[in-house]
């Protein structure tokens, strides 16, 4: 082609217009890959990176909310809390447990044949029967004794256990009516 050609084509209009397009086209698709889609990526990124916050912030707060609720209760009842150790302490306890059984059959006229302590698991290796909601097991152990006593004195035996701080359950009482009046109880006695 010639150059006087080359120029008068180029002096077109209908030209022109079309090398503008395409030149307009090709630096737009340029500039769409190497500078617009990055910042989209990183946008939309951003997008899910905001949400993901935004869920994890609202677990975060559940989670205060819980420890906030936590705390109230544990300072409403601190004053209490030497009382719940007390009902349910952390050891056993055994020679305590047993000295405020014989103190409260002597104190209501039962006459002591025998005191029993079953076996402990100190190491917590034995599955306990009785389970809190939130701490776990809560160990026991069986008391059984012996004795002569009346039924009014069973019955004031069973009210002195009852009013003492120590967590117990009285799982059996057997009263035989004879001269002596013989009795047999089995009480289960909690800690954690």
């Amino acid at each position: 082609m010639d150059k006087d050609k080359l120029l008068q084509l180029l002096n077109n209009k209908e030209v022109r217009k079309y090398g503008f397009d395409i030149t307009f086209f090709v630096m737009f698709s340029f500039f769409l890959i190497f500078a617009i889609r990055p910042n989209l990526i990183t946008a939309f990124s951003l997008q899910k990176e905001l949400q993901d916050l935004k869920i994890q912030n609202k677990e975060s707060e559940a989670v205060i909310l819980q420890v906030v609720n936590y705390q109230s209760t544990l300072e409403e009842y601190r004053d209490k809390m030497p009382l719940l150790d007390q009902a349910v302490p952390s050891t056993p306890t055994i020679a305590q447990v047993v000295d405020e059984i014989r103190k409260s059959a002597s104190d209501s006229g039962i006459l002591l044949d025998a005191i029993s302590v079953e076996s402990i698991d100190l190491k917590g290796e034995q599955e306990s029967e009785v389970q809190t909601q939130q701490s776990g097991p809560i160990n026991s152990f069986t008391v059984s004794m012996n004795g002569s006593v009346s039924i009014n004195g069973a019955n004031v035996f069973l009210d002195k256990l009852m009013n003492q701080r120590r967590l117990k359950k009285i799982d059996s009482i057997n009263l035989t009516q004879e001269q002596n009046g013989s009795t047999s109880i089995v009480i289960i006695i909690y800690y954690l």
